[in-house]
């Protein structure tokens, strides 16, 4: 189980993506309600204060993913290749392009030889 700031407890599942998705949903939904973001105050402000929550959180539940791996390796391993996975992906879903344009041959303007199979 993943504890955050507030002690809300996220629970693991052996659904990684599932495990990550509830893990994002829970931080992004207890840093919103956190008690240290103020109520009276620009959005802005608001904004602000919500991220740094948010990051505050994500700094907390490092902690802990820290110790799991010294606990478990695989278990750690499996998180970070999650975290890095699911980013990847997120930031694949924001691009504007189709997937391969804007990525270059890696063999263009290097004069090496293309592998043919």
């Amino acid at each position: 189980m993943i504890k955050l700031k507030n002690g809300f407890e996220v629970p693991y599942n052996r659904d990684i993506d599932a495990f990550l998705n509830s893990l994002a949903r829970s931080i992004i939904r207890e840093s919103i309600h956190s008690p240290s973001i103020p109520r009276d105050t620009s959005e802005e402000l608001h904004n602000e204060a919500v991220l740094k929550e948010i990051m505050d959180n994500c700094i907390f539940v490092t902690h802990q993913v820290f110790e799991l791996f010294k606990r478990d390796e695989n278990a750690g391993r499996l998180l970070a290749t999650g975290f890095l996975f699911n980013f990847v992906i997120l930031v694949l879903r924001m691009m504007d392009e189709p997937l391969y344009s804007g990525f270059n041959d890696p063999y263009e303007g290097r004069g090496g030889t293309e592998t043919s199979h």
